[in-house]
């Protein structure tokens, strides 16, 4: 599986197996060019936010683990917090179905 590195270089936390390039690829065959690159960046800007604070999102539906919503879009990003890492589980629109596990 292909990731889309993402990380903070003065944080003691970093980002670890941040965005699977897939969510990516959906995001771009959803949308036009010029607005799956506004989302991803944005996206991308909220996992680096998550290196410095990452206790910003909300308790998950999903037991230990966290979710953050990006604002202005309609995308969740589900994550869990492991030692000094933040692991991204998964992008979802927030009209999808909900997993019970991860």
């Amino acid at each position: 599986m292909e990731w889309f590195a993402v990380g903070s270089e003065d944080s003691s936390k970093r980002c670890k197996h941040v965005i699977p390039k897939r969510y990516l690829d959906y995001i771009a065959l959803s949308n036009s060019e010029e607005v799956a690159s506004r989302i991803t960046m944005q996206i991308v800007s909220s996992v680096q936010q998550l290196a410095v604070y990452p206790m910003s999102g909300r308790a998950d539906r999903v037991p230990g683990t966290r979710e953050l919503g990006i604002s202005s879009t309609p995308f969740i990003i589900a994550y869990a917090i492991e030692e000094t890492d933040i692991v991204v589980l998964a992008v979802y629109h927030g009209a999808q179905h909900w997993p019970e596990d991860f």
